[in-house]
């Protein structure tokens, strides 16, 4: 388990999350280089909510925290490891080194304000079907 504050109830259940993965030509020995959700579709303290004035413009909304997947990452795993391992980090986030700060906060301080913004995101995403959603994006239960 993902050390963190669970998240309850999931503003994600019964939504298809898509992702784009990027692997270097290494994998898998080296871990994907990137996760990309589509944007402003998941509020999560561990991925780029919006890119704000200023800010280093290769951040990409959307893109989850390269920690969560490098920081365990081995040669055995899979991909399908790897989506086990985002869908345990998305309901118990890792508040210590959040991509977005002030999201980790509200999760931390106001966790029904939390809730219903990460519901509000999640409501414009297709429901979850049985059998992978037919886009090849997996549940976030």
């Amino acid at each position: 388990m993902v050390p963190g504050k669970p998240i309850r109830p999931s503003p994600y259940a019964g939504r298809t999350f898509e992702a784009i993965v990027t692997v270097p030509e290494k994998y898998p020995h080296l871990p994907p280089t990137s996760v990309v959700f589509k944007a402003n579709t998941l509020y999560h303290p561990s991925v780029k909510w919006a890119v704000k004035a200023g800010e280093d413009s290769a951040e990409v909304p959307g893109q989850l925290c390269h920690m969560v997947f490098t920081k365990s990452w081995v040669a055995t795993m899979s991909m399908a490891t790897l989506g086990t391992l985002l869908l345990e980090h998305l309901k118990q986030p890792d508040l210590t080194s959040p991509r977005e700060a002030d999201i980790a906060m509200e999760l931390s301080e106001k966790a029904d304000d939390f809730v219903k913004a990460a519901a509000a995101a999640a409501a414009t995403l297709p429901p979850w079907a049985a059998g992978g959603g037919g886009g090849g994006g997996g549940g976030a239960h």
